[in-house]
């Protein structure tokens, strides 16, 4: 990807997507919900546009991915180039990888913790550092 906008889930994320995105040093923001009625809620960047952007959302961990594919069809709307999705953890259940790809999601990439098709991230080399570095204290 060019220039991707990487994107947190929500604001509770945005740390963590913000150490992603210095690794580029990328463009980086959050997903806000905002209710717009009883029913109807919409998902759009904070303060960057989505427009014309790759867009890459990335999270510690994706489970079902039920909102990340409501944000897909969002950021879709909203005139994302491309959306993708990165995560540490890939346990991908109930059919989450079918339902994100469905969702417009161009690609799903995630660590070797869960073995599944996102699986192209060794962690070995993360966790191999946590222990030598819990070891020496």
């Amino acid at each position: 990807l060019k220039d991707p906008l990487i994107l947190a889930p929500d604001e509770g994320a945005i740390e963590f997507a913000t150490g992603v995105a210095a690794v580029g040093r990328w463009d980086c923001d959050y997903l806000q919900k905002t209710r717009l009625s009883g029913e109807e809620v919409q998902i759009a960047p904070k303060s960057l546009d989505a427009a014309g952007r790759e867009v890459v959302i990335v999270d510690d961990i994706i489970s079902t991915g039920g909102t990340l594919a409501t944000a897909a069809c969002m950021l879709q709307e909203q005139g994302a180039a491309s959306i993708h999705a990165a995560c540490v953890h890939g346990v991908l259940a109930s059919g989450a990888y079918t339902r994100l790809r469905a969702a417009g999601i161009s690609s799903v990439v995630s660590s070797d913790t869960y073995e599944n098709a996102s699986s192209f991230i060794s962690a070995a080399g993360a966790i191999a550092t946590a222990i030598r570095e819990h070891a020496h204290r």
